[in-house]
């Protein structure tokens, strides 16, 4: 009952305020106008990728084989004992003793396919053409990553999924929208000219912070 009432109630609200945290500090880096252009590429992987996703072909076989290897690896991370890994067209699961939240909710915030891709990146310097590789790699790594958002989003809207039982529903669902604004906001960060615009989510903190108090002021009188 402690458990419950410390998440729903303590926890959840910080992951709320957090993930409202994000998205403000997305925005003033957008603001800032910042991005380079590699950050076009991504964009238009993202909305191709979503568009077919949507449309044309789910390619379920890729992501269910991804969630149940997120599964895994977040097991072998908490070193829990996991059995059997089976995956299909449709559905999939990996045997794990006693699973944590971590191991629960991993493939709804760790992009499994994303991630694999990302080694690719190493072969560009090797490539003839590296400015065209590089822009067609960006451009995949969007539509993996919108496979990623798109599939958990389907998922997670049409089928009711025990994943969610131990943790809370509404506990997972303020965790994994504070991780995934935050996995987004990263994002952004690589697509700005330097890594310093981290800083950005400090000066969104303290901007937040400071409306914070001033409207607190304003109903005081």
């Amino acid at each position: 009952m402690f458990k419950v009432f410390f998440k729903n109630i303590l926890l959840a609200p910080l992951f709320i305020l957090a993930t409202g945290l994000n998205l403000f500090a997305i925005v003033l880096i957008v603001k800032d106008k910042s991005l380079s252009s590699d950050s076009v590429w991504f964009l238009a992987g993202f909305i191709a990728g979503f568009i077919t996703f949507k449309f044309l072909c789910r390619f379920e076989v890729i992501y269910v084989f991804g969630h149940e290897m997120a599964h895994w690896l977040a097991a072998k991370i908490c070193r829990k004992k996991t059995g059997k890994f089976s995956f299909g067209f449709k559905s999939g699961s990996v045997e794990v003793e006693k699973p944590n939240t971590f191991v629960m909710l991993a493939p709804y915030f760790f992009p499994t396919l994303t991630v694999a891709l990302l080694p690719l990146f190493f072969l560009l310097p090797l490539l003839k053409h590296q400015d065209q590789a590089s822009i067609v790699f960006t451009f995949i790594i969007g539509s993996s990553f919108a496979h990623h958002i798109y599939m958990n989003a389907r998922l997670i809207i049409k089928t009711k999924q025990s994943d969610f039982d131990k943790p809370g529903h509404f506990f997972s669902a303020t965790l994994l929208a504070y991780i995934n604004t935050f996995i987004v906001f990263c994002i952004f960060v690589f697509f700005t000219p330097s890594f310093t615009n981290i800083n950005t989510y400090f000066v969104a903190a303290s901007s937040a912070y400071e409306n914070f108090t001033q409207l607190i002021s304003s109903i005081r009188g």
